[in-house]
């Protein structure tokens, strides 16, 4: 299985305050081999209560998010320590991706229901 983006454990974390509304985090990742995208994944928690993510992917575009390409459903998460969360793309949105070419993959969520999300990243 042809995996890209960050694989590792993130060595610090952001706290994203409930009633910030809507918010995407995304960061550029460069496949090295090409394949088709069936899931993603991310280490996060929520202090409280639940959150609805999806993970999405962009294309690049002079070093900026651009087009969407791809969105999982939505998945409710209500893990209060940090752990993977994964979801799956389906449908249309089961991309192929092409070896060297930028990307962006990221977290889209709307606030928290009764907490903040924290989310590990390097």
């Amino acid at each position: 299985m042809a995996t890209f983006g960050q694989t590792s454990n993130g060595a610090s974390s952001s706290t994203v305050t409930d009633g910030s509304g809507d918010n995407l985090w995304a960061s550029s990742a460069t496949p090295a081999s090409s394949g088709t995208v069936v899931s993603a994944t991310s280490r996060f928690h929520v202090t409280a209560g639940s959150v609805n993510v999806r993970y999405v992917i962009f294309t690049s575009n002079a070093g900026e998010p651009d087009v969407l390409l791809a969105v999982t459903d939505d998945g409710n998460f209500t893990n209060t320590s940090e752990q993977e969360n994964t979801l799956n793309f389906s449908g249309a949105n089961l991309i192929s991706i092409t070896s060297g070419t930028p990307y962006f993959i990221g977290l889209h969520w709307q606030d928290p229901v009764g907490g903040n999300i924290v989310l590990s990243r390097d």
